[in-house]
């Protein structure tokens, strides 16, 4: 399908790649695959794999944002979702994703419930639900403060290319600050391009894993260094440089208030987690057991079919009788 590219980048976790596409395969994925890699010798996948993939690998010296903004690229499609070599995406839901956002072009990203999972050195399996409020209206500016105060980053997202696009272009531009900054400035520069909409579906199931991406350093040691003012200031400049070529009107007040609220609890509160809220909440085994299985984890309990409307054989939707309201939002 031309609608969607998934693009996965990867850096020396091929054993997790190749589980992730094992599942995409076992689920007749139906979209174009873009892996980007930064290994030379390559990645060797299955020869029977009906997958349509596109395998480019870079050198070590490229960044995580240039070989993103190389796959970006070459996708031809209108959508891009962006999928991290250790996730599991609910592609049942992809269509009804990509429908809304043909039928609402003032939404720029979609995306819904994601489960984090840890599992143990002890195979138990841990899970925390999280679902990032929707930012639907007002101007540019105002959807910035609503991200900065409820603050998750949207990359993982359904995106419109050229919006996501233009995200990682500026990530490009403040490099030299750190991942952090360049995290919430490509979800800051995505959310001030339009509206972004969280649905109450499955939308991700992700492990909690050490990757490219994670950090020795948090905000709330970087906000505390010396020259956190100084770098804050290069930091706003160049995003303002950023959304003044894109047509976007920002004013820099208005701009440094919003990342005031985000710096605010990690100055304060020395904060250690994401600021949005995490729904902390344990499934019930006939829940949780499939996605025991995603990780080679044992099933606790038989699954009670009776009480399942089975998605696939990785994700369920409906809830166990017993319980009112289901964390994927229906009933």
């Amino acid at each position: 399908m031309e609608d969607l590219t998934i693009i996965i980048p990867t850096k020396e976790r091929h054993h997790f790649l190749s589980r992730t596409l094992e599942y995409l395969e076992e689920k007749n994925c139906p979209y174009k695959i873009i892996i980007a890699d930064n290994v030379e010798s390559g990645f060797e996948y299955q020869p029977n794999w009906k997958l349509d993939i596109d395998y480019k690998s870079f050198g070590n010296d490229v960044g995580f944002a240039n070989k993103i903004i190389a796959a970006l690229e070459a996708a031809q499609s209108e959508y891009v979702l962006p999928l991290g070599d250790d996730d599991y995406v609910n592609l049942e839901l992809l269509p009804e994703l990509i429908s809304y956002l043909n039928d609402n072009k003032e939404c720029v990203a979609i995306d819904g419930t994601e489960i984090r999972v840890k599992v143990g050195p002890d195979n138990a399996v841990t899970n925390i639900f999280h679902s990032q409020p929707s930012i639907n209206g007002g101007s540019p500016l105002a959807r910035i403060g609503a991200h900065c105060r409820s603050y998750w980053p949207t990359f993982y997202a359904l995106h419109r290319r050229e919006v996501v696009l233009n995200s990682f272009k500026f990530t490009t531009d403040v490099a030299e600050l750190g991942y952090l900054f360049q995290e919430i400035g490509g979800s800051i520069l995505t959310i001030a391009q339009g509206k972004y909409v969280n649905v109450d579906d499955l939308y991700m199931v992700r492990q909690n894993f050490h990757n490219q991406s994670t950090q020795t350093v948090w905000w709330t040691e970087v906000v505390a260094q010396s020259d956190f003012e100084k770098v804050n200031d290069f930091f706003v400049l160049k995003m303002l440089e950023r959304l003044a070529e894109l047509s976007i009107e920002v004013d820099e007040s208005g701009l440094r208030a919003a990342l005031d609220e985000f710096y605010k609890p990690f100055i304060f509160q020395n904060r250690t987690s994401k600021v949005a809220p995490i729904v902390k909440k344990m499934l019930p085994n006939s829940l949780l057991n499939p996605v025991r299985r995603l990780f080679n984890v044992a099933p606790v309990k038989p699954v009670e079919d009776k009480k399942m409307v089975l998605l696939n054989s990785a994700f369920y939707k409906g809830v166990n009788a017993s319980i009112s309201v289901s964390p994927f939002g229906k009933k």
